[in-house]
């Protein structure tokens, strides 16, 4: 007779989704909401294969999860959920030696993240492609963690754009915020066109976003 593995079992799995009176099947769902459900029963399966209880010398020794764009087909509170939850998995088991990767274009997914957490790829002039760590740039002095927690706690899912844009604006409010590319849009240099972010900072507050652009902290 044949053994039947674990990913068997995952491919031929048949789920009921109970709501209420009713049960309906997991085809009847939306392909974001299966694929919560999918991830979840990775997740599990990590989880057992990293068990030395269960698999003695045989446990994974460093299991890794790579997601790809998670916000395919899924609600944006459920974006954020999710990456709540994962955050909480792995930094509530800081026993298990394990990681997560998720690539991502959604600002949802990037306000539930930690900007420890946060790898950014830029394309270079050359054709290469840069890595650079947005928590790693701030200097390790009283104001440089002053302005790496504002810049954390600023990045919402409407301002957290700037780590998607090609370039950015800061401005001070929201009148700015309209007018600078109304006229950008006259000079006929349409930000849209040129993928350029305007980013309001509510204030005067713009010294705690010059680490992020490679520009010394002033005291």
């Amino acid at each position: 007779m044949g053994s039947v593995i674990e990913e068997d079992l995952l491919a031929s799995l048949r789920l009921f989704v109970s709501k209420q009176q009713f049960s309906v099947p997991i085809t009847h769902n939306g392909l974001g909401y299966n694929n919560l459900i999918y991830i979840s029963l990775v997740l599990a399966s990590l989880a057992q294969r990293g068990s030395s209880e269960r698999l003695g010398q045989n446990a994974a020794v460093f299991p890794m999860l790579l997601i790809e764009e998670p916000e395919a087909h899924l609600h944006p509170a459920l974006q954020y959920k999710l990456l709540s939850h994962l955050a909480r998995r792995v930094d509530g088991e800081p026993c298990l030696s394990r990681q997560v990767f998720v690539t991502t274009h959604s600002t949802h997914i990037t306000s539930a993240a930690c900007l420890e957490s946060i790898v950014c790829l830029v394309p270079q002039a050359n054709g290469s492609i840069g890595v650079s760590y947005p928590a790693r740039v701030f200097p390790d002095t009283p104001a440089g963690k002053e302005s790496r927690g504002y810049v954390e706690r600023y990045l919402d899912a409407t301002k957290s754009t700037m780590l998607f844009a090609r370039s950015v604006v800061f401005v001070e409010g929201i009148t700015e915020q309209l007018l600078v590319p109304a006229l950008a849009w006259l000079a006929g240099r349409g930000f849209d066109e040129h993928h350029v972010a305007v980013i309001r900072v509510d204030g005067v507050t713009f010294k705690h976003f010059l680490p992020l652009f490679a520009l010394a902290l002033r005291s």
